[in-house]
């Protein structure tokens, strides 16, 4: 399964959703999550849209939470777990959210890719940074800071950075790895 931004995080959420609906043969048919500028820890349109948006777009940043002051929400709690303990059901081929023996002995991998941050500790990236798309227990790569989206198609360019974690040929590379 592959992912782009908030795509990333609607994937996590339905694979908690089976999981508690029952559903643990999904863990047994997946081999690879691939989640590309996810929004796992926060997105940087929270200041500007929760509460001072009414529409989806408010509602979404609230539920994801600050990506530069990050305390879960109650989505995003119910999603990682305490400490991180659910962001990679079935990685250890045993346990998903909580629950032992969950996976059908499958070890499930999962691969975060985003643009790298600035060093100045700034982001590059429009919406997410290394830290709000890392997962516990995923392999969590970067892309270069001049790894960006050269097509334009999306929006004139106007996303290129955010973008580039899925449409740059580094991330394509990484993608195909």
């Amino acid at each position: 399964i592959m992912g782009f931004s908030l795509g990333g995080t609607v994937i996590r959420d339905a694979l908690r959703r089976l999981h508690l609906e029952g559903a643990r043969d999904v863990w047994a048919r997946l081999d690879d999550v691939v989640l590309l500028a996810p929004a796992n820890h926060g997105v940087s349109t929270y200041a500007r849209l929760c509460g001072k948006n009414p529409t989806m777009r408010g509602r979404v940043a609230c539920e994801l939470g600050s990506r530069d002051n990050f305390t879960p929400t109650e989505f995003m709690a119910a999603l990682n777990g305490p400490q991180g303990a659910y962001e990679t059901p079935c990685a250890d081929g045993d346990e998903a959210f909580g629950e032992p023996d969950a996976c059908g002995g499958n070890a499930v991998r999962y691969t975060t890719i985003v643009m790298q941050d600035i060093e100045d500790c700034s982001y590059q990236d429009e919406f997410v940074s290394e830290a709000s798309s890392a997962l516990a227990g995923a392999d969590n790569r970067v892309v270069g800071l001049n790894d960006v989206d050269e097509s334009g198609y999306f929006f004139n360019g106007l996303l290129r950075n955010h973008y580039g974690a899925a449409r740059s040929q580094a991330a394509l590379d990484h993608i195909v790895e």
